[in-house]
């Protein structure tokens, strides 16, 4: 793979970290692979809380997949009625400020659409280490880097 470097933590993988965002697709759940690599990143990571957006498919799907590996899961609404299309993006800019305030972490990107792209956007300003699985999606258009960004 090309563009092994992982943003905001450049070198090796830390084990153990504060936080674990999981971002991706509201429709459906990823697929293998991919739908594997969050439970070796659960067991390698060891995240003290895994985080999402309450969003649908990819979110439902990796609290359940936490719970089950006997992790603490957090879920950040979005407040679609206050705040309009403008609730996403508020969402994952206070998930991306959760995982910073508790010492940082890792965003983990599966396939998805605007916000995964948002999430991703909002991960990477606060220097958050990114795992991206968005080119595992063979509907995905952009041309990719790697896996870690």
């Amino acid at each position: 793979m090309t563009g092994s470097s992982i943003t905001g933590q450049p070198g090796v993988m830390q084990r153990s970290c504060p936080v674990l965002i999981v971002s991706g697709d509201r429709r459906r759940a990823p697929e293998p692979p991919a739908r594997d690599v969050l439970a070796h990143l659960l067991n390698y990571l060891q995240p003290k809380v895994v985080v999402h957006g309450g969003g649908g498919a990819t979110d439902d799907w990796a609290g359940a997949t936490a719970q089950t590996h006997g992790f603490e899961v957090k879920v950040f609404d979005a407040r679609w009625g206050e705040a309009g299309r403008a609730a996403g993006p508020i969402r994952n800019r206070q998930m991306a400020k959760f995982a910073k305030d508790q010492g940082g972490g890792y965003c983990i990107l599966f396939p998805g659409g605007a916000g995964t792209l948002s999430m991703y956007e909002e991960a990477k300003k606060l220097d958050l280490a990114i795992i991206d699985l968005r080119y595992l999606d063979k509907r995905h258009d952009e041309p990719q880097q790697g896996l870690f960004r």
